[in-house]
């Protein structure tokens, strides 16, 4: 590919491209960006298949995750199931970001989420569940499925 620096006339410099390497270079970035939502597309499918699911998030506080999709089964966002019958959900859909319990924080790219209110008397299985109750979780989206947190995960 050649592109020659020219002098323009104010003193700057500006760049010649002929027409058969800016349309190649078009065509390169066509086909990034193809593949770049074609990828997204899939990881957001194969996140789908784990939908109706809840997998243990947060060991200390007993956070179980559920993954959230759209009409088509594409991932589209999460929900956190808190043991104190709350919950965090971060979901896309095409009128914007619907949030609940979360907070975007742009300064350090990171996402934060509220787990409801702590315990006043603290019990073993988490800060969020009083002693000697019982943790509540709220159920799967579109699902009157009970959740729990699995034994075999500390």
């Amino acid at each position: 590919m050649t592109s020659a620096a020219v002098e323009g006339i104010s003193g700057t410099r500006a760049f010649r491209i002929s027409y058969v390497d800016l349309d190649k270079l078009l065509l390169a970035a066509k086909a990034f960006i193809a593949a770049f939502f074609y990828l997204d597309h899939l990881a957001r499918r194969h996140w789908g298949q784990q939908k109706h699911r809840a997998v243990p998030y947060d060991a200390q506080n007993k956070g179980l995750m559920e993954v959230l999709v759209d009409d088509d089964d594409l991932m589209c966002g999460f929900k956190v199931h808190w043991p104190n019958n709350s919950e965090s959900t971060y979901r896309r859909t095409e009128e914007g970001i619907d949030m609940c319990n979360c907070m975007l924080d742009m300064k350090n790219a990171t996402l934060d989420l509220f787990v409801g209110l702590y315990a006043r008397n603290r019990g073993t299985f988490s800060p969020l569940v009083e002693h000697d109750a019982e943790p509540v979780y709220t159920n799967l989206e579109g699902c009157c499925k009970a959740l729990s947190w699995p034994n075999d995960v500390s």
